[in-house]
């Protein structure tokens, strides 16, 4: 789990100073002391006229709040309590709805410091709050100077304690999806606020506090439960726990999260489908036409680079082939590429890629922008094929910023060449093939393509997987996970240009590590499945000449249905993409048909 937002309230101490009070002139009229009432011994000090002008007012404001929410104050309400801690009196004030009103008078003798803390407790002593968190009330603190000139304190108020919000999206759930009985606990619960500068002090105790519940998931309007937590450098032990259709949830806070005093952080948690059946993601099916019109319609005119013209001279080499090698028509495909720059200046412009057959274009897809600052980059595009089945070269084309003309890169690197580029489209995949939205090991929970995460050997864990079933027809037959690491033409791994020199155990291989039995009822669109899997054959780490790790395997899922012997590699899913709000940028890490792994014992 990730924090998805930050809200951010800054929590500052003001104070007003001596040389920040303009002093009035005096005139006669001034109410003062007169020298009778300083020297009469007799008078009885409580007897004494009180001087309402030096009587000690209060006019408290809030810092930064920018949001109602429960428990935490925003605005002022008729019964706040706040108390003012000064001269080693503890003095109430309450508010009427329009201004404080004190319980019993003081009077401002002479320059001082006024500790402003709420709530109001009468048995606060030696500068110290003592908080019960169960009450879920605001603990504020602020001071400001106080003179016989300007009685009246001004703290600014700030807030001690950290406020945690709780989104609940339905995501992948499709159950009914009401939520009660919404909890944070094991946190602790008894505090003391030091009224001085407003640090808290955890002192022992555990409690669970209720937080809300009693609604339905709406993922479009998701309803918000809300908690005031002490602020914590780390959360170790806190969770959050609640019943989903009165199933028990729960999540654990990260231990190495810090909530700080007067900040807002808000944990967005994502109810993920149970495995072995249907779940809930977005189906946005591919916009047909416009899709077949955007970046397949412009004049493209090629113009040749010779080995002169060094600021136009590219060499590519083949990048994401762990895609996997088969592409279909009318689908989205993931293409890439890795280039080198020979010129010495930056070089800004666009590149795409185009298929074609000798020398004539035969389909042209969508350019990007690309700057390149050093001399060497590597980029994904989505492309959407149109093409008729048949085998097409993947040429990538550059131009550069301010001109109309496209340029092919003047060679390959690292040995590369014209069959590594080869594609062949295949006709529209039936429907009972089924392809991958989503892949990841159950321990990681999530999958990037900028990692490679550690799996052990002759140990078993586990693959989390989510069939597309874009026919939603029945679906019956075995899956298999297979982990790989090959270099071919028409490998799902590598293509042979991306082996180096001067390696060490740089072997290939494609094992099966686990398999399971599939059967899907028809009309169900995304399924959810779980494989135990285990490296048996060990390998050692292959590496290049520099001793680090390189071309590392992956694990793909393949299927064979019911009644076949051909296993066929589940493509990617990734047709959400394609619609009227993408416009062909980088996409890294929207989706992933593949999890790049490396052994554990690799890096012991």
């Amino acid at each position: 789990m990730r924090i998805r937002n930050y809200i951010f309230i800054a929590a500052f101490l003001s104070s007003c100073h001596t040389e920040d009070i303009p002093v009035p002139e005096k005139n006669s009229d001034n109410t003062e002391q007169t020298e009778d009432s300083e020297d009469d011994p007799e008078q009885d000090p409580e007897d004494k006229p009180v001087n309402e002008e030096l009587l000690l007012g209060l006019d408290a404001t809030l810092n930064n709040m920018v949001e109602s929410r429960r428990g935490v104050i925003n605005a002022w309400q008729s019964g706040n309590e706040i108390g003012l801690y000064t001269e080693n009196k503890n003095l109430k004030y309450t508010y009427d709805g329009s201004k404080w009103i004190a319980a019993e008078q003081y009077e401002v003798q002479n320059e001082q410091t006024v500790y402003a803390y709420h709530p109001y407790d009468q048995n606060a002593t030696d500068m110290k709050l003592d908080i019960d968190l169960t009450k879920q009330e605001d603990v504020m603190y602020g001071k400001c100077a106080v003179t016989p000139d300007f009685p009246t304190a001004k703290p600014v108020m700030n807030h001690a304690l950290s406020l945690i919000r709780i989104k609940l999206m339905r995501d992948e759930y499709i159950g009914k999806g009401l939520i009660t009985d919404v909890m944070i606990k094991n946190v602790s619960s008894s505090l003391i606020m030091n009224i001085l500068d407003g640090d808290i002090w955890i002192q022992e105790g555990k409690s669970d506090i209720p937080i809300g519940g009693g609604y339905m998931l709406n993922d479009d309007n998701p309803a918000v439960s809300e908690a005031i937590l002490p602020p914590l450098y780390h959360p170790d032990g806190v969770s959050l726990s609640f019943k989903l259709d009165g199933k028990e949830m729960s999540y654990t806070f990260p231990s190495w999260h810090e909530w700080e005093a007067g900040n807002i952080y808000t944990y967005t948690i994502k109810i993920k489908g149970a495995y072995n059946g249907e779940v809930n993601k977005d189906d946005v099916p591919i916009d047909v036409e416009y899709w077949s019109q955007f970046g397949k319609t412009d004049e493209i005119v090629l113009r040749t680079v010779d080995y002169t013209d060094f600021e136009n001279m590219f060499f590519i080499s083949t990048n994401h082939t762990e895609f996997g090698y088969d592409c279909y028509q009318n689908e989205g495909k993931p293409f890439g590429l890795f280039y080198t720059h020979a010129g010495s200046e930056p070089f800004e412009g666009k590149v795409r890629f185009v298929f074609m057959r000798g020398s004539q274009i035969v389909e042209k897809f969508q350019p990007i922008d690309i700057k390149i600052q050093g001399n060497w980059d590597g980029k994904k595009i989505q492309c959407y094929v149109t093409s008729a089945p048949g085998t097409y070269q993947l040429v990538p084309l550059f131009q550069r910023k301010g001109e109309s003309t496209w340029f092919k890169a003047l060679g390959y690197e690292q040995n590369g060449s014209d069959q590594e580029w080869m594609y062949e489209v295949k006709a529209p995949a039936p429907d009972d093939l089924p392809a991958l939205r989503d892949i990841f090991l159950e321990k990681e929970g999530d999958n990037t393509n900028f990692l490679s995460y550690r799996i052990p050997y002759n140990e078993f864990f586990n693959v989390v997987y989510t069939i597309s079933n874009k026919g939603t027809g029945a679906l019956k037959g075995e899956i298999k996970a297979v982990w790989e690491r090959e270099f071919k033409l028409k490998s799902n791994s590598y293509r042979p240009s991306t082996r180096k020199q001067n390696t060490t155990n740089d072997v290939e291989w494609a094992d099966e590590i686990g398999r399971v039995s599939v059967s899907i009822q028809p009309g169900i669109r995304y399924w959810k499945g779980i494989m135990e899997c285990k490296v048996s054959k060990y390998y050692a780490k292959p590496t290049g000449a520099n001793g680090n790790e390189y071309a590392g395997p992956v694990i793909h899922l393949y299927w064979k249905p019911e009644g076949s012997s051909e296993w066929t590699l589940l493509r990617l899913d990734a047709d959400y993409l394609f619609n009227n709000d993408y416009q062909g940028a980088d996409v890294w890490d929207e989706t992933l048909n593949y999890i790049n792994v490396s052994l554990e014992d690799w890096y012991d």
